[in-house]
């Protein structure tokens, strides 16, 4: 038998539906992520429009696509050990 494969597959619809319930929540273990995490590294992140949300993430995605990409297979080699 041989080594099993790992592939990464991102998932625009996903993330937006994660991050969007992280928005929401004040505090996971102890650990208010949309403020302490994802607003440092995210500020246009700030609003409360859905919208506007989907919208930012689209574009993260679109104007990242290439180091997306690039990551995902640097990890993928990572993970196989090679």
């Amino acid at each position: 038998m041989g080594k099993p494969v790992i592939k990464l597959k991102f998932n625009e619809e996903l993330d937006r539906d994660v991050a969007w319930q992280f928005y929401g929540a004040k505090k996971i273990c102890g650990v208010d992520f949309w403020e302490e995490r994802a607003k440092k590294y995210h500020p246009a992140l700030s609003h409360k429009d859905r919208a506007k949300f989907n919208g930012y993430i689209a574009s993260y995605y679109e104007e990242n696509e290439k180091i997306i990409g690039m990551l995902s297979r640097k990890i993928e080699t990572n993970l196989e050990g090679k």
